[in-house]
């Protein structure tokens, strides 16, 4: 949590318009099963029933208000045994295949979904999903389920140190969870915008200079650094912000709030 006397910034500037296109979804394997919330947010309302082996078509998912349904889902190794039983048929299934069973591949050939083999122990299955995606769909945005959580710290860590290996001005990678959705950003000024009171926080990774305007504990370069001072619990103040970043850092976001580059 910020200090609350900290300073405001210069006013702000007028929204800028863009365009949403459809991004592609990657279901990973942080958690060996799939919560409710997770199929409730990737599947249709009028979903079929979870264990029917029903298949729902790409054009008629909805992944929530504010998130554009994805044109291309992949499964990350045997999440896609719970995908697939909950009536989500991915467009690929990849990673080093040490999860999913013989009988899931079996039943994705038949199905004529592709199961790439990726035994390269250098890199993780989620680093592998993105790889993936960055050379088949360049330049769309990639939203990844799935990813944190779960019973390996580790593996949490390292898949929030990814969004920073694989940042990129040119694209957007966001990890979406139940409550938040989270991005990294280097050296940019991002504009917000949300209801009044809903959530936020900007965590150096591992330092950072920033500052702020229109949130609760603005800041004015506060110097954040991993273990030493976070902006934590802050909120919105006002139903547009704007955050300027010099440096490194990983921005944790409310559902009901935008993000807009300057």
């Amino acid at each position: 949590m910020m200090d609350s006397n900290s300073h405001r910034n210069s006013p702000r500037q007028s929204l800028n318009s863009h365009h949403i296109s459809p991004p592609v979804a990657i279901i990973a394997n942080a958690t060996p099963r799939l919560n409710k919330w997770i199929l409730d947010r990737i599947l249709a309302d009028s979903r079929l029933e979870a264990g029917s082996g029903g298949i729902i078509p790409v054009s008629e998912l909805n992944v929530g208000s504010g998130i554009v349904p994805p044109s291309h889902i992949i499964c990350l190794d045997g999440i896609f045994r719970h995908a697939y039983r909950a009536g989500i048929r991915p467009d690929v299934i990849l990673g080093d295949l040490d999860s999913i069973t013989k009988n899931d591949i079996r039943l994705a050939k038949e199905l004529d979904i592709p199961v790439l083999s990726m035994p390269d122990q250098n890199h993780s299955d989620f680093a592998k999903g993105i790889s993936y995606c960055l050379e088949k769909y360049p330049n769309t945005e990639i939203v990844i389920y799935n990813a944190l959580g779960g019973d390996r710290l580790d593996h949490t860590l390292v898949n929030l140190g990814y969004l920073k290996r694989f940042f990129s001005k040119n694209r957007t990678i966001i990890l979406v969870e139940k409550w938040q959705k989270t991005q990294f950003h280097s050296n940019e000024i991002l504009r917000i915008r949300g209801p009044i009171g809903s959530d936020l926080a900007v965590m150096s990774m591992p330092k950072a200079r920033v500052s702020s305007n229109g949130l609760l504990y603005d800041m004015k370069e506060a110097e954040l650094e991993v273990g030493r001072f976070e902006s934590s619990s802050n909120a919105m103040a006002c139903s547009e912000a704007i955050i300027i970043i010099e440096g490194d850092c990983l921005v944790v976001l409310s559902h009901s709030q935008e993000l807009m580059r300057e």
